[in-house]
């Protein structure tokens, strides 16, 4: 999957340290609180590299996120998909921009079209998925910030609704 060449990412730079934003992240169950368009997000097992969750979406799509990588501080590798199908790959990331700030960056690399020709692919992937992966990852990053900055719940649908999840 990580050979897969089509990506999708989005950043924001938050106004908080590097260790407020990786208790963000890195919290169990995080996604109930800064995540706009979760409507549960189950642990099963956490922290580290074994850790595992489910995001039940607000359309009820349900998928789990098995951990590769757990960097403490810096960030972790996930699959991410449906149980028992297909598997995007994700990578959360974040570095220190200044004492106060700090950069959170979140890149897919979806498994859509995978099966498909490159060229099929591409089409699809250049004009229909990566457009609403963008606005789907540009709500999550931006809901991330937004909890840090209220130190609340991010309502929900809060940046707009999204087809694939709303």
């Amino acid at each position: 999957m990580r050979g897969w060449p089509f990506y999708a990412d989005n950043s924001v730079v938050i106004e908080a340290p590097k260790e407020v934003v990786w208790k963000a992240i890195s919290s169990p169950g995080n996604l109930n609180d800064s995540h706009p368009f979760c409507l549960e997000n189950k642990v099963l097992n956490w922290p580290g590299e074994e850790s595992v969750d489910t995001l039940e979406y607000l359309n009820g799509f349900v998928i789990v996120r098995r951990f590769q990588t757990w960097d403490e501080g810096d960030g972790y590798s996930l699959m991410t998909g449906r149980e028992g199908g297909r598997q995007s790959f994700v990578k959360w990331e974040i570095s220190e921009v200044s004492a106060e700030r700090t950069l959170l960056k979140i890149t897919v690399h979806p498994h859509l079209l995978s099966d498909r020709n490159r060229i099929t692919a591409s089409l699809a992937y250049l004009f229909y998925i990566r457009p609403k992966l963008r606005k789907y990852l540009f709500s999550v990053t931006r809901g991330f910030a937004w909890q840090i900055k209220n130190k609340k719940k991010i309502p929900r649908n809060h940046f707009g609704e999204h087809p694939w999840f709303s």
